[in-house]
């Protein structure tokens, strides 16, 4: 230490420690937008992760950190796929088949190759339905779990459920709750 001229001991430098120093990497900080959500690399945005789930079954429940809602969506979409693929070919079949009886001027095979086909129509119709459903709410999905990731708000422990008493006189010191109900029957002619 050195003494200076009023007598008092000033510190001394700092010594370098010999050797690479390592720095503390800086302190990282949320970054938010003007809505509040934390900025994101484009590739992690909620249309992007939706997209992924558009392109290839489960890949943005994937991305979210969802493994078995992605598996579960992946079969959906491929059970969906699959079963319009089949129908799809029943209706070619049965086309081919109603060609082949109209040419050897057999009316009656005509006749069920036309009733097969008009089975295997319906039946691509409502798969392919499915299947378009199925992938409209998966991108759903994947869109709003994206969004849900930043959501990070405690809202304490989850309630007790009421056991029967309470629910009949509520919680409000005894006094029955007032409640009313509509039942609807509807009866055909």
């Amino acid at each position: 230490m050195d003494a200076d001229t009023t007598g008092i001991a000033a510190p001394s430098p700092p010594v370098a420690p010999a050797g690479p120093t390592v720095q503390a990497p800086a302190p990282t900080e949320d970054v938010r937008n003007a809505r509040g959500e934390l900025e994101r690399p484009w590739h992690r945005q909620p249309w992007s992760i939706m997209t992924r789930s558009a392109l290839l079954p489960g890949w943005g429940q994937w991305t979210n950190g969802r493994p078995w809602k992605a598996i579960g969506i992946t079969l959906a979409e491929g059970g969906a796929a699959y079963a319009t693929w089949t129908a799809n070919q029943d209706a070619e079949d049965a086309l081919a088949r109603r060609d082949a009886a109209e040419a050897a001027l057999d009316p009656a095979a005509a006749a069920q190759a036309s009733a097969d086909y008009d089975e295997a129509y319906n039946r691509r119709t409502t798969w392919a339905w499915i299947l378009g459903t199925t992938l409209a709410l998966s991108m759903l999905d994947a869109y709003v779990d994206a969004h849900l990731l930043q959501f990070d708000a405690d809202f304490g422990p989850d309630p007790e459920p009421l056991s029967d008493l309470e629910a009949a006189v509520g919680r409000r010191g005894g006094r029955p709750d007032l409640r009313a109900g509509v039942h609807l029957n509807f009866t055909g002619p």
